[in-house]
């Protein structure tokens, strides 16, 4: 379906392609095809034209996180979110992108600000769940006896 979308839209866009502004969803219908080096150069020649598009910057880093680019992503995140701090996928993006890169406290304050701003994502039972193993594991207690807790456990202060 992609590639039918992909010729479908190069058609439409002929000449006018270079000054489009759909070339961000085009670059990502390349992407999607597995076209990473064109759909790269799509992308930053529109870029050139329409430096601040967030979608653009969106497809970007998508393309450079499935070139192995981490940092490139990371940087191209950064760029997102200064247009635009709230969005979640370039915060998620970047966040996958500090866990390919081994960077556990940067994954986790970009995972964190994603659950700050929609904690209902799904995501978030997976996350939680692997939190809880990993802490367990660490304290040495099963995932369930680290999660069960009494009275006891709650204490106010006096």
């Amino acid at each position: 379906m992609a590639a039918t979308q992909l010729e479908s839209l190069k058609k439409s866009s002929g000449k006018k392609e270079a000054k489009s502004r759909a070339f961000a969803w085009l670059a990502d219908l390349e992407r999607e095809s597995g076209d990473l080096d064109t759909s790269l150069q799509r992308v930053d020649g529109g870029l050139t034209m329409y430096p601040s598009d967030v979608p653009a910057m969106l497809v970007r880093s998508m393309i450079l996180f499935q070139k192995g680019d981490f940092e490139g992503c990371i940087a191209e995140c950064e760029k997102v979110l200064k247009f635009d701090p709230f969005c979640l996928s370039a915060q998620k993006r970047m966040g996958d992108a500090y866990e390919q890169l081994g960077n556990e406290n940067e994954r986790t304050t970009c995972y964190r600000r994603v659950h700050d701003m929609d904690p209902l994502d799904p995501f978030w039972k997976e996350e939680y769940e692997n939190v809880v193993e990993e802490a367990a594991a660490a304290a040495g207690v099963t995932a369930a006896a680290g999660l069960e807790m009494n009275d006891v456990d709650f204490s106010m202060p006096d």
